[in-house]
């Protein structure tokens, strides 16, 4: 590297004008001519003054008019040669670069690339700001709620229980893990939210409770099912019904036909109940599946038959739940939940936005 800066400088200064054969050439050219213009000024001038001097001895008119002819065609002579000498001076002084060695170049005592070190610092910075932006902004976006306290302090609503996420993306038949996996920490969780439940209301017991959301897929169904297990596990006659009219899975969770449920009971009465409430292979749990799918499912709820039927369903069982559809979806959560003794809301974190909880 030291040898090809230095012959790089070397031949540029060889390439330069002050150092070509053909500038000097022309140089010596230019001096030449200089020279003979600078001795045909002097000689224009000392014939200047000789015509000048005889102009001032003449007597004649006619020989003062030649004098002054003469001495006026050899004053533009005069200027013809000091305009061409001032022309051609700048070409012999400072016309072209002098181009000259300052200082040689030296050997590095190191490379100059790779730096580790400072390609390391300077990465690892760039990282850390990227991380904390990409942080910030995550967390800036995002605004699902977070944990059970938050939803506690959005909804002012006592916190239940907090249920951890299932594995696995299974049919719902493999959410049953109340039934599949009963020692299971999750299990546990929902017999939790079963004793919560119990001691919600000490004066007046819960006997119809209706679970919901505010948003879809956010674990209302699979909630309620397996708090329907353990609350019949622990000995009580429990109803699970599925009101959700619009988009019905509790018969897929239990494996039970969806041939006739609540739709039928409401258009046929309290007498086809027999039919329309199937048993379940949890001891002291029944459930009636939503039936055919009506096109006025709002309206189905809200009707007179609706109240009577969850009388009904009160004298024959200790509880009777209620899976209803999100409530910021359709109007059926609100005019169901206007019916029942209270409302369970199952809050997705990561999921659920903190304005629709």
């Amino acid at each position: 590297a030291r040898l090809l800066a230095d012959e790089v400088a070397h031949q540029l200064i060889l390439q330069s004008p002050n150092n070509s054969p053909d500038q000097n050439e022309r140089r010596e050219f230019i001096r030449r001519q200089l020279a003979d213009l600078e001795s045909k000024i002097e000689q224009t001038r000392a014939e200047i003054e000789d015509v000048q001097a005889r102009l001032e001895q003449a007597n004649s008119a006619r020989v003062i008019q030649e004098y002054q002819s003469n001495i006026q065609a050899l004053q533009t002579k005069l200027a013809g040669y000091q305009n061409t000498y001032a022309s051609l001076l700048p070409s012999v002084e400072g016309g072209t670069n002098q181009i000259t060695m300052f200082e040689p170049a030296t050997t590095p005592t190191a490379p100059i690339s790779p730096n580790v070190p400072e390609t390391v610092a300077t990465a690892a910075a760039i990282g850390l700001v990227l991380a904390l932006g990409g942080a910030f902004l995550i967390e800036y976006l995002d605004d699902t709620v977070r944990s059970g306290e938050e939803v506690t302090r959005l909804t002012g609503l006592p916190l239940m229980a907090s249920i951890a996420r299932m594995e696995g993306d299974g049919p719902e038949s493999e959410r049953l893990i109340t039934v599949q996996d009963p020692l299971s920490p999750i299990s546990e969780a929902y017999r939790v939210l079963r004793t919560g439940v119990r001691f919600a209301s000490v004066d007046r017991p819960l006997r119809t409770l209706m679970v919901t959301s505010a948003g879809p897929s956010e674990g209302k169904s699979v909630t309620v099912a397996n708090l329907a297990v353990t609350f019949a596990e622990a000995g009580q006659r429990v109803l699970l019904v599925d009101a959700d009219l619009r988009r019905a899975v509790q018969h897929r969770i239990f494996h039970v036909s969806n041939f006739r449920g609540l739709s039928d009971a409401l258009l046929e009465g309290n007498q086809s109940l027999a039919e329309d409430i199937q048993h379940t292979d949890v001891s002291n749990l029944s459930i009636m599946t939503a039936g055919d799918f009506p096109p006025n499912p709002s309206e189905l709820l809200a009707s007179d038959r609706m109240g009577e039927l969850i009388e009904e369903l009160k004298r024959r069982y200790d509880l009777v739940l209620f899976d209803s559809p999100p409530s910021l979806v359709v109007a059926d959560g609100a005019i169901l939940g206007s019916r029942v003794d209270g409302v369970l809301l199952v809050a997705d974190v990561g999921q659920t936005h903190r304005k629709a909880a």
